[in-house]
């Protein structure tokens, strides 16, 4: 597709380029163009794009819907849309819907990426909008077919992505988007959230904090999120503000801490006010909790202290909410010395779960008014530091109640749970579907009292944090772990391994998300971080796989991962890094072309393994792994014995260049138990 354009202009309203739609009757997708006798041409011009234009946006709501469109009830934006009471009988056509989804995304996915549209004046007729908004219908009516799958609580076979239309402008729109005032690490989060329509809102909506410098900030980080510990001072409320430090005896804080319980602040009384600020414990008065990020100016640690402005601004809060006016704030309840802080982290959880409320400050949310629309609010949530920390997680998700800051006062201050609407209007509304994804995560262990670890590594993917140890404290509170022995294990790996092992039950796809592996004995499969973009761990293949939210059908144990996986077997087998080869099926002749990834070293395996229970049909990953030469006899039957060595590409599709060499497998594909060490 041409890039010519400004790429951001792909975000808003297509022209129309004025082909005839009415004056037909509904027909199936494919029945368009015959109706009208237009053929598919061989080149490609502006007819032919107003042809397509039609094709997949009028024709494609009438293929799916079985409803009449007239032009004027898209092109002048008059409300309307599918009744489920009346398309009851679409319940008996899925397979119809998915045929048709599937055929239009087929053609919008191949025009999208070839330079079919090359004939003089294209630029002008801004190719980009015109296929990110057949992109966007598309997407409305895959999120609309959910409705489908209702009475017998199936879900659709197949999934669609809409998205690559944003994804082929590459680099031209990061490089747009960074003059518009984004940050390229927000860009690139966007972008990769996999709903075409969220992202056109968001890019719509533009950067909340147009002033910021994002000129230091990377496609994985934002420097301005970042702090230097050895230089960070808290700041004022106001810049101009001079006030004094204030700070609470630290001798209360830790007294508290050491007998199990979080200490809560109060502001001294009038009687008290040359006092320190006020040590309460959390068992014996109802206080708020303060989520903030340590950017905004307001961290710190109780033997610092905080500038009296901020610690007033906090009891406001809690004055607000609870007749004690006590509050939780890291920055004056977590000591900075290490072995109080340690007993500090096993208490963090408890310190929001018991709260009131969770109060959040953060100064990207508090640009947007709180008469603003709700999905404005929801995309100023989505895309604010606040969502990319690694402690806010926890915050959010074990908050009772969790309001935010907005930009025009304390009150009517918004609950994070009434963003979140009924499954009928997610259904017909794709943009606040595609919002709600992950602040749905956010509410997902209040409501059905369940958090699982794919849940917690998705939300992960994208945060980040200044101690990288403190990944495995910050979610233990979210999972059915033993908190005591993890925070008292030596180093970061072993937390990591301790946190699989008590969790015991992962999902089966864990070995192939990318980012760097432990080095521990038997762990060798597992993920050294969940935080494998934010910490620029993830450069692999799209992004790397998700792991699943909801069967866990892997066993951690001691000696390794056990699990059923479709395995190939070959030759065992050394390769260069860099070379390009070829797994043969011996026994259907179909080839696999494999590649690798980041890694430099030579590699030895004799074994593929594949993360579905069928073969992929175009690109995805597979794993190398070294087994041994026999079995081991398991409870259920043998068991492959294996040490993981990397991860891989593979394509179904043959490739344009030639490859290095073939394997031959020694037998078809067959699903095994398999211990990946």
């Amino acid at each position: 597709m041409s890039t010519s354009i400004e790429p951001l202009a792909l975000f808003y309203n297509a022209p129309w380029l004025g082909f005839e739609h009415n004056g037909y009757p509904v027909a199936p997708l494919q029945q368009y163009r015959e109706n009208r006798g237009i053929e598919m041409p061989r080149v490609f011009n502006r007819e032919h794009l107003s042809i397509l234009q039609s094709w997949l946006s009028f024709g494609l709501l009438e293929a799916v819907t079985e409803i009449k469109v007239a032009e004027k009830d898209l092109l002048d934006s008059v409300d309307g849309g599918w009744d489920r009471a009346e398309s009851s009988s679409l319940s008996a056509k899925r397979s119809e819907v998915e045929k048709t989804l599937k055929h239009a995304n087929k053609i919008l996915s191949y025009l999208s990426e070839s330079s079919a549209f090359a004939y003089p004046g294209v630029k002008d007729d801004n190719l980009p909008a015109i296929f990110c908004t057949l992109g966007c219908i598309g997407e409305a009516l895959a999120n609309a077919r959910l409705c489908l799958y209702l009475d017998d609580d199936t879900l659709p076979a197949e999934s669609f992505n809409w998205d690559f239309t944003v994804a082929i402008q590459g680099e031209v729109l990061l490089t747009n988007a960074c003059k518009a005032g984004w940050c390229p690490s927000m860009v690139n989060y966007i972008t990769a959230q996999g709903n075409l329509t969220a992202a056109r809102y968001s890019f719509r909506l533009g950067p909340a904090r147009r002033a910021d410098d994002h000129s230091q900030c990377t496609v994985s980080s934002c420097k301005l999120t970042k702090i230097n510990n050895t230089t960070y001072k808290p700041q004022h409320h106001v810049p101009e503000c001079t006030c004094p430090y204030i700070k609470p005896a630290l001798h209360g804080i830790i007294l508290a801490i050491k007998s199990g319980v979080n200490p809560v602040i109060r502001l001294p009384t009038e009687q008290e006010k040359s006092s320190p600020l006020t040590v309460l414990r959390a068992s014996e008065v109802p206080y708020i909790a303060v989520s903030h990020v340590w950017a905004d100016g307001l961290g710190s640690h109780p033997e610092t202290g905080l500038p009296t402005c901020q610690a007033w601004k906090a009891a406001a809060f809690a004055s607000a909410f609870v007749d004690s006016g006590a509050f939780w704030l890291d920055s004056l309840c977590v000591p900075k010395a290490p072995e109080v802080r340690k007993q500090a982290l096993k208490l963090m959880g408890a310190a929001y779960r018991d709260a009131e409320c969770v109060v959040v400050l953060d100064k990207t949310i508090q640009t947007v008014s709180k008469a603003a629309p709700s999905k404005e609010i929801m995309s100023r949530i989505l895309t604010s530091p606040w969502m990319r920390r690694l402690w806010t997680l926890q915050e959010a998700v074990l908050a009772k109640k969790i309001v935010f800051q907005l930009a025009d006062g304390l009150f009517p201050l918004l609950s994070l749970d009434s963003l979140i609407t009924s499954a009928a209007v997610l259904q017909a509304d794709a943009l606040t579907a595609g919002l709600s994804l992950e602040i749905h995560r956010l509410v997902k262990r209040h409501r059905t009292k369940a958090l699982s670890l794919g849940d917690v590594a998705r939300s992960l993917k994208w945060r980040s944090t200044n101690r990288a140890a403190d990944e495995i404290p910050a979610i233990m509170s979210l999972l059915p772990v033993g908190f005591k022995a993890i925070i008292d294990a030596s180093d970061h790996e072993q937390r990591m391994a301790m946190l699989l092992s008590d969790i015991r039950h992962v999902p089966r796809n864990i070995p192939f998300i990318d980012g760097p592996k432990l080095k521990l004995p038997g762990f060798h499969w597992a993920p050294a971080t969940f935080m494998t973009v934010a910490e620029g761990a993830n450069k692999g293949l799209g992004g790397g796989l998700q792991l699943t939210t909801s069967i866990s059908e892997a066993e951690v144990t001691s000696k390794g991962l056990v699990a059923d996986y479709l395995a190939y077997e070959f030759a065992l087998s050394s390769f260069h890094n860099s070379e390009r080869w070829t797994l043969i099926d011996i026994d259907s002749k179909s080839p696999y072309h494999i590649s690798t990834l980041h890694e430099t070293a030579v590699y030895r395996c004799n074994y593929l393994l594949f993360p579905g229970l069928t073969l992929p049909r175009g690109v995805g990953i597979c794993l190398a792994v070294l087994a041994d030469a026999l079995p081991e006899n398991g409870p259920n039957g043998p068991i492959i014995c294996c040490t993981f060595v990397k991860r891989l590409v593979v394509n179904a599709q043959r490739p344009d260049v030639p490859l290095d060499r073939k394997i031959m497998s020694k037998g078809a594909s067959c699903l095994a138990r398999v211990r990946i060490s």
